[in-house]
């Protein structure tokens, strides 16, 4: 009787597995349309699968460069390369320190730098990541770390699109993927960076945002610390330029400012006066002269004076 019943139980799981994938498998492939809980993003709004592509393949490097669209639109490698740095950008659109400690480990020992710099932006320690996490296990390698992060979230949304993108790598189906270079007015450069050509000028209404880190955030970035210090790794956290309005939207920054302050950290809003209707194509994003002048500035600071 017993072995009956768990025999049931088992066919019934199995049979609920086969369904979920079916499920998962023809929404995602041919219907993805017709539901918001699968968003299979290859290619992503930021080049990420050429960008984790070309990180598989590449040679160490001085510094690598983790964190969200700042880092990978605001830290150009070709300019530190002009003052003898050899650099990676793994950036990737709205990527917290969840998922920037993800790719710290899992691609630290490919690069070997002697300085990681972890771009922070204070809303991005406020949120869980989920964009960010759909990024990633649409475009990078899913293993057991991606796997946990994606239980941890606890979210449908991320878990469904982990699971298509999965079957599609295990089937050899994301080789198959050529992503273009160049997209609108992006252009993608060699070492991870996303150059823009937008003429887009400052324009943008701005609300105040409310700083309020989440835990996990917290232990995200003590993770990423420890990380570094078990390689005797220099750790650098930047916060990027944004426009005088976008800084002075920001609410309890001092809760932010507490946090990295027990870091090596630069606010470069303090450091560089930039303007806002010249080097600025959004509100919180640099165009081509705002990197320049930015990357610029941050060489100097953060390795020549050091």
């Amino acid at each position: 009787m017993l072995f009956s019943l768990l025999l049931r139980f088992s066919l019934f799981l199995n049979f609920s597995a086969l369904i979920y994938l079916g499920t998962i498998l023809y929404f995602g492939s041919y219907k993805p349309h017709l539901t918001k809980n699968i968003q299979y993003r290859l290619g992503g709004t930021g080049h990420s699968f050429t960008r984790f592509q070309e990180a598989k393949i590449y040679r160490a490097v001085n510094t690598l460069i983790i964190g969200s669209s700042h880092a990978y639109r605001g830290i150009d490698p070709r300019i530190l390369e002009s003052y003898g740095i050899s650099s990676f950008n793994l950036g990737t659109s709205a990527q917290t320190p969840r998922q920037s400690e993800l790719i710290l480990r899992r691609y630290v020992d490919i690069f070997k730098p002697k300085s990681v710099i972890l771009d922070v932006y204070p809303p991005l320690f406020c949120r869980k990541g989920v964009e960010s996490t759909l990024d990633i296990v649409s475009n990078d390698t899913n293993d057991i770390q991606s796997f946990e992060l994606v239980l941890n979230e606890r979210n449908a949304l991320t878990f469904n699109t982990f699971v298509l993108s999965s079957f599609y790598q295990y089937f050899g189906i994301k080789n198959e993927f050529k992503e273009n270079r160049h997209k609108a007015k992006d252009s993608y450069i060699t070492g991870g960076f996303v150059e823009s050509n937008s003429e887009k000028r400052v324009n943008d209404r701005i609300d105040s945002f409310e700083i309020e880190i989440l835990d996990s955030q917290l232990s995200a970035i003590e993770s990423i610390k420890r990380i570094c210090e078990e390689r005797g790794i220099r750790l650098i956290m930047t916060f990027a330029p944004v426009t005088k309005k976008k800084y002075e939207s920001f609410r309890n920054i001092e809760t932010f400012e507490s946090v990295v302050k027990n870091f090596e950290y630069y606010d470069f809003n303090t450091i560089i006066a930039l303007e806002d209707s010249i080097d600025f194509m959004d509100s919180h994003h640099l165009n081509q002269s705002g990197v320049h002048k930015y990357n610029r500035m941050l060489v100097e600071t953060i390795f020549v004076d050091s």
